[in-house]
């Protein structure tokens, strides 16, 4: 990539809150896990950036962070994933917003669950 490109490059951070319900290991079917939420909402946001853009764009989105717990016998109430990107386009931030948004609210509402989205542009 040239040096221009580069410098117009606009970064991406987004942050997604799931709030489920926790409870003991023993007792799974007792909780709504954000960490298996999580997992599938990385796993969708993940297939469906492949059919979103095309592969020449200049654009990343990587999950980079995932913090849920701290104790290994309990189900954590909540569950955070972190993105960061990068992209040229002004146009991708509002494809984003929209596939994140969609994705995220309607895998957790599947597990009667939320996600709480917040995006920043950088």
């Amino acid at each position: 990539m040239n040096e221009i490109a580069s410098k117009n490059k606009l970064g991406f951070h987004v942050e997604i809150d799931i709030k489920g319900k926790g409870g003991h290991s023993s007792t799974p079917h007792k909780t709504r896990n954000p960490i298996i939420i999580g997992f599938e909402i990385i796993n969708a946001i993940n297939a469906k950036l492949a059919y979103q853009f095309d592969s020449f764009d200049e654009f990343t989105l990587v999950p980079t962070a995932f913090e849920a717990g701290t104790k290994e016998n309990i189900i954590p109430e909540e569950a955070k994933i972190i993105y960061r990107g990068t992209f040229v386009k002004s146009s991708h931030s509002k494809i984003l917003y929209d596939l994140i948004s969609r994705t995220s609210e309607a895998i957790s509402s599947l597990y009667d669950a939320n996600a709480l989205i917040s995006f920043k542009n950088s």
